[in-house]
């Protein structure tokens, strides 16, 4: 058994909903705004809302998708183009293969009204289906639809239409019951769930239309139906093909399959306004009817000899090749199980009354054994029949001295080993003491081999001796079959057919069944406090332990088991202490502690339970010194130079683990280097008139600071005239010299590193042979910022020009010559064998900024 049916219908209905949206976009689109022509090429899926009064939708071929009416309104009337819902198929084309299918998804309250005209509320055409649902399977109300023709004339008010006028069922003939042909009309309608209300007029409720002959396929196994039609047509199933009714005029193809657990309403017309409840469902080739109201009674006994309600009557359709025929062209497998459909629970006295008609074999069969001494355990045979017009059908017990004892299984927790599943698997004992034996003995689950048990284990009368399957059960045989379940199931609570097949006195025993299950469990914890307790499902625990819970819901449409594994720990009060060392102080759950001692605090866990805890704190003191360093060009301060003047601070690890600081001012300066700026050919002057040329020290290193400089010549005709910081000077001249003589002119810079001197030699001459006589002088680098090769541009720098490079710090790193012959020089530098960082040329007494950047 798979779990149960109504389960799987619930669960795979969702699977099927969410696979089909895979890749899709969700459209939503107001009726009351236009016309839905849904592509036969889309792939999207459609929320319609909205009322109208003449817009419709249409579906084209090929399009698998879905639409969800959403407390939709149409309300036609008049001859209008089209049905309100028209789902396209192709003329000819077999119902058995639909090329264009539509799950209609129902969410609130929908109408679809049609007054005048022959065309169907809902119009499916040849080679279409339509899949009806409500929003939720489970809530039959959570969905619903009336469809209804206004007018005796209306075509169906799901299916066909009246002398159809669309090329997709206008030119076809088939070959009908009562000899002849005719047009053949409609597609597949298939109801899982929702609340449905369908009136036709001179067509079908769900089927036919007028003056066609129905060949789709109907089946309803779920929801709520009411179908019915006003003028000479079946509730579900044929409109009128001949004008005068409908019973026994139907096409080789057609269909009505009705099945719980689908709650049916169904009545037919012969005339405006008159009911006749066996036109309920006619019309076609396959009628199976169970549950319907208009059918006869059909009893099945099952008689427990305590007479409780509580045998569960299942019938197998699969043996039905009409049944598996529709309800594999038109159902996914997995939403109805054919092999067990459920009619229902026997009453008090062991009778199950049905409304359900079957014209084929079927087997019908219960999981109920006996509950008498003298035949305790004995089960309740399945029975072949066919009920084509009404009857009984009775459930024989078999007579065989035997019985089947189970014991249950315990519940596995989620993630469970196979060895697990084996020790806790569930276990039948048959013993076997009938004289005449069981010959052909097989042993099987109705779900199959792998479905969610593994083999089966057979042990002898000791339970522990493993042995094979045997194959003849003869008196006195003693056999534990151990059951378990495969790993990897998800928590649930499983359930299975167990089944032994053989021949009995001659005759088959067909199948001894015996429910099998098992739970496995999604577990979680729980902490209390000592002393507290936890609820768990109406009892209060104290007591650390594992306890358990299965609860069962059902509804409509679905059982669904919860398992619940709680594993209970009571946590104990706790008393723990620990050690703590600190420099200056410790913070300790918001407060702060500065002093060595022993501190207790109380903390609550996520289960509010005390737990006292103590801390040994030891406190150290941090310190800082402060040093003044005064240096020149450099600083060597624990393995690192220091060539710059700053604040330093290095962090040091006392004896007791703490922070020292020491702090280094250091006040940096740099013994000086420098040149003199200025004209080597001034112009001589006169003894009555002077002539003037400044001249400036130009500092290798700019930080370089200075604390005086001395400025001299040597000639008695020249005069020195410092400014004020001494940096610069003016020098007169009041003769010149010869050609081949010369005057040396000094500077002396002094500072607190070291003095240095530095002297130019000064031609003079009565004539201008200055070489900076009006020159501009320009200095550029590009690119910037560089790689590591640059040009250096210069201008106004003819003959010998000094170059130097500064690091960041002011360190002159490199220094050069260059003898420019012109003004215009571009000169390449190569600096790549550099770090990555800021520099500083000097030309004369023109700087530039280069950044590398590799």
């Amino acid at each position: 058994m798979k779990r149960t049916t109504l389960i799987l219908m619930a669960f795979s209905l969702s699977v099927l909903l969410c696979s089909s949206m895979l890749n899709a976009a969700v459209i939503t689109h107001n009726i009351g705004s236009g016309n839905l022509i849904i592509s036969g090429n889309s792939t999207d899926d459609y929320i319609v809302t909205g009322s109208t009064t003449n817009h419709y939708i249409q579906v084209q071929l090929g399009y698998h998708g879905s639409i969800t009416l959403r407390n939709c309104s149409f309300n036609f009337s008049g001859g209008g183009v089209d049905s309100p819902i028209h789902i396209v198929g192709k003329n000819q084309q077999s119902n058995e293969h639909p090329l264009t299918v539509v799950d209609l998804v129902l969410e609130g309250n929908n109408t679809i009204q049609n007054d005048g005209g022959g065309r169907a509320c809902i119009q499916v055409d040849q080679g279409a289906q339509i899949n009806i649902s409500a929003i939720d399977p489970c809530d039959n109300g959570s969905g619903t639809l009336v469809a209804r023709q206004l007018n005796s004339s209306g075509g169906a008010a799901i299916g066909s239409l009246n002398r159809p006028n669309n090329t997709n069922e206008t030119t076809s003939s088939a070959s009908l019951s009562t000899g002849g042909s005719g047009i053949t009309a409609g597609g597949n309608v298939v109801i899982s769930s929702g609340t449905i209300t369908a009136r036709g007029g001179h067509g079908a409720g769900i089927g036919g239309g007028f003056e066609s002959y129905y060949d789709g396929m109907i089946v309803v196994y779920g929801g709520v139906v009411n179908a019915s039609a006003v003028r000479h047509a079946a509730g579900i199933g044929s409109g009128c093909p001949t004008g005068s009714g409908v019973i026994q005029v139907y096409t080789p193809h057609s269909a009505v399959i009705a099945l719980p657990p689908a709650v049916i309403s169904a009545t037919g017309a012969s005339g405006n306004d008159t009911y006749y409840p066996d036109l309920g469902l006619a019309g076609t080739k396959v009628r199976v009817y169970i549950g319907d109201p208009g059918m006869t009674n059909c009893p099945i006994s099952v008689y427990t000899e305590d007479h409780m309600p509580n045998a569960n009557i299942y019938v197998d359709l699969s043996q039905d090749p009409d049944i598996y025929r529709v309800v594999t062209a038109t159902v996914d497998p997995a939403l109805l199980d054919i092999n067990q459909v459920l009619f229902g629970t026997t009453n008090a006295s062991g009778v199950y009354s049905t409304t359900g008609k079957l014209n084929n074999n079927t087997t019908f069969f219960t999981d109920a054994i006996s509950v008498s001494p003298s035949s305790y355990g004995h089960p309740y045979l399945p029975k072949v029949a066919t009920l084509p017009s009404g009857g009984n059908v009775q459930l024989e017990r078999l007579m065989a001295d035997f019985s089947i004892e189970s014991f249950p299984s315990s519940m596995l927790v989620f993630g469970y080993s196979s060895e697990e599943a084996l020790a806790n698997a569930t276990c039948v004992k048959l013993v076997y003491n009938d004289p005449d034996p069981i010959e052909n003995v097989q042993f099987d689950l109705a779900n199959g081999a792998a479905t969610d048990f593994g083999d089966f284990i057979f042990m002898a009368a000791d339970s522990a001796t493993v042995v094979p399957a045997p194959t003849t059960l003869a008196r006195g045989d003693v056999y534990y079959i151990v059951i378990p379940i495969q790993t990897g199931k998800e928590a649930y609570l499983f359930s299975d057919v167990f089944r032994i097949i053989g021949v009995w006195q001659g005759a088959s025993t067909s199948y001894i069944r015996q429910i099998v299950t098992q739970i496995v469990g999604e577990m979680h914890t729980e902490l209390i406090c000592s002393g507290g307790s936890y609820w768990f499902h109406g009892e209060e625990l104290t007591e650390e332990g594992m306890y358990s819970n299965v609860t069962t819901s059902t509804s409509q449409c679905q059982a669904i088991s919860t398992v619940e594994i709680l594993n209970l720990i009571v946590n104990p009060p706790v008393s723990t202490s620990f050690e703590a060392e600190a420099c200056d102080k410790y913070v300790w759950n918001g407060i702060q502690y500065t002093n060595t001692g022993q501190f207790e605090q109380l903390f609550h866990d996520q289960n509010g339970c005390d737990s006292l805890v103590t801390l040994n704190l030891t406190v150290s003191d941090s310190y800082s010194t402060t040093l003044d360093v005064i240096e020149c060009d450099s600083f060597e301060w624990d393995g690192t130079t220091y060539t710059l003047s700053g604040e330093y601070t290095k962090h040091y690890e006392s004896v007791h683990g703490c922070d020292s600081v020491v702090t280094t001012n250091l006040d940096m300066n740099y013994t000086p280097s420098f040149v003199i700026h200025g004209n080597h050919w001034p112009i001589g002057g006169t003894e009555l008139q002077w002539t003037q040329y400044p001249y400036q020290v130009i500092l290798d290193n700019p930080l370089c600071v200075v604390d005086s400089v001395v400025w001299s010549v040597d000639c008695p005709t020249m005069f020195v005239f410092p400014d004020e910081d001494g940096m610069t000077c003016d020098l007169r001249i009041f003769s010149y010299l010869s050609a081949n003589d010369s005057v040396p002119l000094r500077a002396v810079v002094y500072n607190r590193c070291d003095m240095r001197e530095y002297t130019i030699w000064i031609h003079t001459t009565y004539y201008d042979v200055s070489e900076e006589n009006d020159v501009i002088r320009s200095l550029a680098v590009y690119p910037n910022p560089t790689q590591g090769l640059f040009n250096l541009e210069m201008k106004g720098m003819k003959g010998r020009t000094v170059i130097k490079m500064y690091d960041s710090q002011g360190t002159i790193f490199r220094r050069w010559e260059e003898e420019n012959p012109s003004d215009d020089v571009l000169l390449p530098v190569d600096c790549s064998q550099l770090r990555n960082g800021m520099y500083i040329i000097q030309a004369y007494n023109l700087t530039k900024q280069i950044i590398i950047n590799k």
